[in-house]
């Protein structure tokens, strides 16, 4: 069984143990390449971060996996979460800055607001012609 993923990503080394195991790795430069490989068999698996969002807005954004959408099925649980944090250099002195940007953060999932954002993502679609899936 052969699994794809970008060059030079990790998802945590429980799972780059355990996916060894599984299937032998291969890489490619970009979620788009390594979707087309999965469509044209030459991958049993494909992994794509940062969860649905990403995969949506990949398929969404080449005609050849938009036209072959209904071709993918992706795990409702995520393999892992990764979180990610903004950093600064502290002579930079960014901390009212990162309070403030935290605060926001908080209160735009509170409303809701950023989930709307995200769920735009959902639905952003190629306006290039479908093309030949080579």
């Amino acid at each position: 069984m052969y699994g794809s993923e970008i060059r030079g990503a990790s998802h945590g080394k429980e799972f780059e143990q355990s996916a060894n195991k599984i299937f032998s790795l291969m890489e490619a430069d970009t979620n788009i390449t390594i979707l087309r490989m999965l469509l044209k068999g030459r991958a049993d698996v494909a992994v794509v971060n940062p969860g649905l969002a990403a995969l949506k807005m990949i398929i969404n954004s080449d005609p050849c996996l938009l036209k072959n959408k209904d071709q993918f099925v992706a795990l409702k649980k995520p393999l892992g979460l990764t979180p990610n944090h903004l950093a600064f250099a502290k002579h930079m002195k960014m901390t009212k800055f990162l309070k403030h940007f935290s605060q926001v953060m908080e209160e735009g999932y509170d409303s809701g607001e950023i989930p709307k954002i995200i769920e735009r993502y959902h639905h952003v679609t190629s306006t290039k012609k479908a093309a030949d899936c080579e």
